[in-house]
């Protein structure tokens, strides 16, 4: 009874991240009055931070100017990571010098999407928007081991 109920282990890895800076280096800009950060209770995918603390119509967009606005705000940031990996071990020994593992792994065990990063571009129609058919990690895997080991 006890090759069987015995002997099992369970480890884990869970990773939580806040969001990476995001990067404005590639869009030139003007800004608006206001705060840029929205509280993260009203953040939503369609509107991740304060887009009206942009001036957001293209003409009115700057071409060759020297920049005065910072590339990333300190506290503007994508959206966070946080991810479980999980895994059941058990080994059976068979005889002297062989055992036998069976090993269930779960990557991302509990299916949290990580979101892709807003439009940064202040002319586009999807400025402030996470717009990725696709997330930016994995989703959930599963996979079962049997390993013979001598």
């Amino acid at each position: 009874m006890n090759g069987i109920l015995g002997g099992w282990e369970v480890t884990g890895f869970w990773s939580f991240q806040s969001g990476f800076p995001l990067n404005f280096s590639g869009n030139d800009y003007f800004l608006n009055s206001g705060d840029i950060v929205l509280p993260v209770d009203q953040r939503t995918t369609s509107r991740w931070f304060n887009t009206s603390a942009f001036v957001t119509a293209s003409a009115a967009q700057p071409v060759s100017h020297l920049r005065v606005n910072p590339y990333r705000f300190s506290n503007l940031r994508g959206p966070r990571s946080n991810n479980i990996d999980m895994a059941l071990i058990k080994d059976t020994v068979i005889r002297e010098g062989m055992r036998l593992r069976f090993s269930a792994q779960a990557l991302n065990a509990f299916n949290h999407a990580l979101l892709p990063a807003p439009n940064l571009n202040p002319s586009n129609a999807l400025f402030g928007v996470l717009s990725g058919s696709t997330q930016a990690n994995y989703p959930r895997n599963l996979q079962l081991e049997l390993k013979l080991i001598f």
